[in-house]
């Protein structure tokens, strides 16, 4: 499994980035190339499940992978604090990235 933890995602029914049934392909896409550029992705969470010998259960092993690259003073970039917030609550450690 592949998870990408970002430091927000357009929420706001008035944010002109949030994906709706309506929107084409294309148009999918390109809200969500705009949203990541807008909130970075700053980890990356793989996990590999092994089937046990028993074929009725699985081993687990899951990586979390730092992704925030260090960026040049005077960069500009965006974070939403229900995001951060929702990473907090769920232990994310701010001190790797």
């Amino acid at each position: 499994a592949i998870d990408l933890e970002f430091l927000g995602l357009p929420s706001s029914a008035r944010d002109d980035l949030v994906p709706t049934l309506f929107d084409e392909s294309e148009q999918r896409y390109k809200k969500i190339v705009q949203s990541v550029r807008r909130y970075p992705p700053c980890q990356l969470g793989i996990a590999v499940f092994t089937e046990k010998d028993d074929g009725a259960s699985y081993e687990v092993e899951s990586f979390a992978i730092p992704l925030f690259k260090r960026l040049p003073h005077k960069q500009v970039f965006s974070y939403s604090l229900s995001a951060v917030s929702f990473l907090a609550n769920n232990n994310f450690d701010f001190n790797k990235v």
